[in-house]
């Protein structure tokens, strides 16, 4: 399984555009992966703030924070 972006958050999208591409190797768990996929997309009209990348760094030592 996996999935291909087409968009990066930011992004312009039109209606019926692509945004990702869904791979699945069982079609009995497409529908679910289909379900998870669109739940993790919001489209609307303001472009959202930009937020980092890496969030922390876990070492042997502990976690080191940041954002």
């Amino acid at each position: 399984m996996g999935i291909v972006l087409r968009k990066k958050v930011g992004d312009a999208v039109r209606s019926g555009e692509t945004v990702a591409v869904l791979h699945v190797n069982r079609e009995d768990r497409l529908l679910e992966a289909r379900d998870r996929l669109l739940a993790a997309f919001e489209i609307g009209p303001v472009k959202p703030k930009v937020r980092p990348l890496v969030f922390g760094i876990v070492t042997k030592e502990g976690i080191q924070r940041l954002a």
